[in-house]
């Protein structure tokens, strides 16, 4: 396969905009995780575009938008879906952690999936936010709303990202795109130029595309949460 990436950033004044473009093309062998391999290797095709921007309005105060869309796997012959960085977080919650890692024991006790093992992926989204900086303290908030790019389709097999496989039997009902909506808050203290002091919160209201499991019952889901602190040491 290769793969290209294309960057750039300009800042104009108190204006600020970055988009990077990654783009992998060629040919990749079981893709799909299938128990039996298909004997040649399948088309590989995934992109994805990525826009940041910011204002600074005041000295204290800036106000920003992103942007993106991440292409997805559609469960056919070729394979489509582009995985970002797991280092790159839209949100406080959505996107930044593996919840199928969260009930998950594995084997005796022992676990078989990492919670941090996440990645942007099949999703279009967009995320305005707000910071404002005094002297020693930084308030931010956001909102993020998300939607799939590639869904399951009535009689067709369907890939499951979050699995990472193609689905053993096709679905019985279409499946929604709406991932969703986050309201991110949080702040970061400077107590003295080695150490911050930080704390955040994430609300993400679930949306149908997660009650999906191929049926056309919907499975129960709950809106989520996650409250953390965080310290940061300076050199």
């Amino acid at each position: 396969a290769t793969f290209f990436d294309f960057y750039l950033k300009k800042k104009w004044n108190k204006f600020q905009i970055g988009a990077e473009v990654p783009v992998i093309s060629g040919e990749i062998a079981n893709p799909y995780g299938l128990a039996t391999a298909p004997a040649t290797a399948q088309d590989y095709k995934a992109s994805a575009y990525i826009i940041e921007s910011s204002y600074q309005v005041t000295p204290s105060v800036k106000l920003g938008l992103n942007a993106g869309k991440v292409s997805g796997a559609d469960g056919g012959n070729s394979f489509g879906a582009m995985y970002l960085n797991p280092n790159y977080h839209v949100a406080n919650l959505m996107f930044r952690y593996n919840m199928l890692a969260v009930e998950d024991t594995g084997g005796n006790g022992n676990l078989s999936q990492d919670i941090f093992e996440s990645s942007v992926t099949n999703a279009t989204f967009a995320k305005i936010y707000l910071d404002y900086t005094s002297e020693n303290w930084t308030w931010k908030s956001a909102l993020i709303k998300a939607q799939a790019v590639e869904v399951a389709s009535q009689g067709s097999t369907y890939f499951i990202h979050e699995k990472g496989h193609r689905s053993a039997t096709t679905a019985t009902a279409d499946q929604d795109k709406d991932m969703g909506m986050e309201l991110d808050f949080g702040f970061d203290y400077k107590w003295n130029p080695n150490i911050v002091l930080g704390s955040f919160l994430g609300y993400h209201f679930v949306g149908d595309y997660f009650a999906f499991d191929g049926s056309a019952n919907k499975a129960p889901v709950k809106n989520s949460y996650i409250v953390g602190m965080n310290l940061g040491l300076q050199f």
